[in-house]
């Protein structure tokens, strides 16, 4: 959407108030899909939430791309933040309970990874597609056939693992929980030696034994007004990473990268994306980097470090354009 959004922009003729609730609509209704997901992940399983996921993303590409107008692009956009919501949901979770214990923490990190290498993989298709040239008709016309071509390509992924669902396991913990020991049995055999795997099913069962069902109001009491002590602090602080790592609005600024380097002076269409992708290289790197400092150095240590370089970050981009602004007044 970073490469697309200006494309649709001339496209329909939308002012910038249209286009940040086109922006910013999948983040509000991703929170939605995610609460959802989580009742679904719990009654249907997890490959049926994650295949839903799918479809309901897919559903809102197909619908983006070939919109007429901004109505349906907003729906199609609102319907892939919910498929959204429930991707980062169900994904992370189904991850940590089908994967080894030994590399289980390196697959759930992975997730974060390959979600920026998709962003970056967008980068560069909105760069690739983005027509090049002056104001001319035809280059319009290969604008609009551009912002199709890279909102429908968005439907690949979401197919490429719906397709990929049937020849994985559903996670053994939600078979236990569901009373079907025997086929939670048969996938922890395929994961880890036949006495682990019978320590696994025993731990598993004995864990169904002590958890009582919750309602929907019980469980938003206990995730929103946990009891005193650790678990209180544990929950608060998990929640507060979320929510200052959105509030800081470092995705705004790798949404909006194109916009803030055009008023940094950069006005060739071709350029901006290319400096877009280079954003998305470096943002992919330096994830590769915290994957390999993260044991050695601490998450704590390098959560401190990292969330007080992006607020220096986005404290110098402002100044800059304050400044600026300052010195072409004067």
């Amino acid at each position: 959407m970073s490469s697309a959004k200006r494309l649709i922009a001339d496209d329909f003729s939308l002012d910038e108030g249209q286009v940040s609730v086109l922006v910013g609509i999948l983040n509000i209704v991703s929170g939605l899909g995610g609460a959802l997901s989580g009742r679904l992940a719990d009654s249907m399983g997890r490959r049926p939430t994650a295949a839903c996921a799918c479809i309901i993303t897919l559903g809102g590409a197909l619908l983006m791309s070939m919109a007429p107008g901004y109505g349906a692009l907003l729906a199609g956009r609102t319907i892939t933040g919910v498929g959204v919501g429930f991707c980062f949901h169900v994904a992370p979770l189904y991850l940590a309970e089908i994967s080894p214990k030994g590399i289980r923490g390196k697959l759930t990190s992975f997730f974060d990874l390959f979600i920026n290498v998709g962003i970056l993989l967008g980068f560069i298709v909105g760069w690739a597609l983005t027509p090049a040239g002056g104001p001319s008709m035809e280059v319009h016309q290969r604008a609009i056939s551009a912002w199709r071509v890279m909102l429908g390509l968005g439907a690949l992924p979401p197919l490429l693992i719906l397709l990929s669902l049937g020849w994985l396991p559903e996670s053994p913990r939600f078979l236990v929980a569901s009373g079907r020991d025997a086929e939670a049995r048969a996938v922890l055999h395929r994961i880890y030696a036949a006495d682990e795997a019978e320590q696994l099913i025993a731990s598993l069962g004995e864990e169904r034994r002590q958890t009582k069902p919750l309602s929907l109001c019980a469980g938003l009491r206990r995730v929103f007004l946990p009891a005193r002590g650790a678990p209180r602090a544990m929950i608060l602080a998990g929640m507060g990473c979320a929510f200052f790592q959105q509030a800081t609005g470092v995705e705004a600024a790798v949404y909006y990268t194109p916009e803030t380097l055009e008023a940094a002076g950069i006005h060739d269409e071709n350029m901006l994306q290319l400096a877009t992708v280079g954003v998305g290289v470096v943002k992919v790197a330096f994830i590769v980097l915290a994957a390999c400092l993260i044991e050695r150095v601490g998450r704590v240590r390098l959560l401190l470090v990292s969330t007080a370089l992006i607020g220096f970050a986005q404290l110098l981009l402002g100044l800059s354009f304050s400044i600026g602004t300052r010195q072409v007044g004067l």
